[in-house]
């Protein structure tokens, strides 16, 4: 009677540690899925298309150093702005148009210059938007209208 209450036991005590293991399997499968995941998120994507990075003039405004990079599903446009007039400007906004290849507008950014600049100044903008805009191949810099 004794080896029989023994196999039970035994059996019991291997069908926990099964579930057990199966349980430990399953935590650590999924642990690695997520830092696949972080890893992906953590990819920093530069759009280096030529229509876009290039330097360009508005108004007296030449908007140039430009990137636009695009990391953990944010995509931030980065640019100098110098005042090239004699005068201070009085621009504290532009609209900075993405543009697909078509021509047609994937999103619209506001870069906030501040208060006008001076004769020459430069000052850095940036602009964020949550998404991934990797049809975006040219830019154009429009009157803010807001």
């Amino acid at each position: 009677m004794n080896k029989l209450l023994d196999y039970k036991y035994f059996k019991i005590i291997l069908g926990v540690l099964a579930i057990i293991l199966a349980l430990l399997s399953f935590w650590f499968l999924k642990g690695r899925e997520n830092k696949k995941i972080a890893k992906a998120d953590d990819i920093v994507v530069a759009n280096t298309n030529e229509g876009v990075i290039k330097e360009e003039e508005f108004n007296g405004l030449k908007v140039s150093n430009i990137s636009l990079i695009t990391e953990k599903g944010y995509t931030t446009f980065n640019a100098d702005v110098t005042n090239t007039n004699s005068e201070e400007t009085n621009f504290e906004n532009i609209n900075i148009n993405l543009l697909d290849k078509d021509g047609n507008v994937v999103i619209t950014l506001l870069g906030n210059i501040g208060t006008g600049l001076k004769a020459n100044e430069t000052r850095t903008i940036t602009a964020s938007a949550k998404g991934e805009f990797k049809n975006v191949t040219s830019k154009a810099i429009v009157s803010y209208k807001g």
